[in-house]
């Protein structure tokens, strides 16, 4: 049930949203960071919030700045810790 909660809400979510959540983490993300992250999130929501999403993070690491990697990190482990319980 609840993965149908989760899913619903992802499938709304805007790049503002990521956004919104960095800022909240204190995280600043540009526009493209934002969107990039945004895609990520919706294909691979349950890879992130219960599995090992190592994979994703090379592939982040391979198509953007060492930068938004780190961001990643920090906001991926800030999304498990919240709806982890």
């Amino acid at each position: 049930m609840i993965d149908l909660i989760i899913n619903e809400y992802i499938k709304k979510m805007s790049p503002t949203d990521i956004k919104i959540f960095a800022k909240y983490n204190q995280i600043e993300l540009s526009d493209n960071e934002s969107q990039y992250l945004l895609i990520i999130v919706k294909k691979n929501w349950r890879t992130i919030l219960y599995g090992n999403p190592k994979d994703l993070f090379e592939k982040i690491r391979r198509d953007n700045t060492s930068d938004l990697y780190q961001k990643s990190q920090v906001l991926f482990k800030a999304i498990q810790d919240k709806f982890r319980r």
